[in-house]
């Protein structure tokens, strides 16, 4: 039910942070495009609580966490022996597999597992910007993103 849901999502009960992924479709991946920033943002109380943004590649370049293996057409294509890293984790065109994999390797980079969903944001569509939300305190569901003026019957 989304009047029981937003609430949630905003923080009412308790503050919840989200990993948002700003993905860029000039550099297409499936889900959406390649992560170029990410960021943490909190809600707490309906509010915007924090706020922080920084280069993909602050975690994608440390080398020390653990290997992932990215998937076999991702390896072949664009990695090679490389660990799968956040700005790829997109790889899924399924967006609930795909935001699981990045909260995964955001994960496993950065240390921080305190994170309750994660929120993608396409940059350069014209204002429309698909915000879906895979919500771990909600059992893993997805928002599906809202269609293009484009896309509607």
């Amino acid at each position: 039910n989304k009047q029981t849901e937003l609430p949630l999502i905003l923080g009412w009960d308790q503050p919840r942070r989200y990993l948002v992924l700003a993905q860029d479709p000039a550099e297409l991946r499936p889900s959406g495009g390649f992560i170029g920033t990410y960021g943490i943002v909190v809600f707490d109380k309906g509010r915007l609580a924090e706020r922080s943004f920084k280069d993909s590649y602050t975690l994608d370049a440390d080398t020390t966490y653990a290997y992932i293996e990215p998937p076999r057409a991702l390896q072949g294509h664009l990695l090679g022996p490389e660990s799968w890293g956040l700005s790829d984790s997109t790889w899924s065109p399924h967006f609930p597999t795909a935001a699981q994999d990045a909260l995964r390797i955001y994960t496993n980079e950065s240390g921080d597992a305190r994170i309750d969903g994660v929120i993608a944001h396409q940059s350069g569509t014209g204002g429309e910007t698909a915000a879906p939300v895979a919500n771990r305190s909600m059992g893993g569901t997805a928002a599906e993103p809202p269609l293009a003026d484009s896309e509607k019957t």
